[in-house]
């Protein structure tokens, strides 16, 4: 059924006139989804509450009603999450002063802990490429003898 803006006009040789009537915010098709969603709710909390688990609840309320289990879910979850079930908030928190501190304490509290890490890790660096010099320094004199022998040998 579509409603549409009724015209406004005078009535003939009166004065008045009718202001146009606003069609409703919320269809009937969806004033009878809210309905369903809320009974289905209802009826498959009842059901668990009996001892039933959720899933053998949707199961057999499709089976009583002829409404596919996946339709029954939806619409269960879906009331469930405008407020029919206890569930947790989804509102945030709000951040106090006190919240705030202690939050920006501790990300400077990481940070300094993450230069330490840093630094410890450039001393092991520099430290491994000084052994390695010293490594190189030591060897030079004898690889160098090695070499030039070998350049002897093809030389002669």
């Amino acid at each position: 059924m579509s409603r549409t803006w009724a015209a406004a006009r005078r009535a003939e040789g009166d004065d008045l006139f009718c202001l146009p009537v606003q069609p409703p915010t919320t269809s009937e098709r969806e004033v009878r989804a809210m309905t369903k969603a809320q009974a289905v709710y209802e009826r498959i909390e009842a059901l668990t509450s009996g001892g039933m688990t959720k899933a053998d609840a949707f199961r057999t309320l499709a089976d009583e009603t002829g409404t596919p289990v996946k339709s029954l879910q939806g619409a269960y979850y879906g009331h469930a999450r405008k407020g029919g079930s206890p569930g947790r908030s989804r509102t945030p928190r709000e951040t106090t002063a006190a919240d705030a501190v202690a939050s920006a304490t501790q990300a400077l509290e990481k940070a300094l802990t993450a230069i330490d890490r840093e630094v410890e890790s450039a001393k092991e660096r520099a430290d491994e490429a000084t052994r390695e010099y010293q490594a190189l320094k030591a060897s030079a004199s004898t690889r160098k003898q090695a070499i030039a022998a070998k350049i002897d040998a093809l030389k002669a």
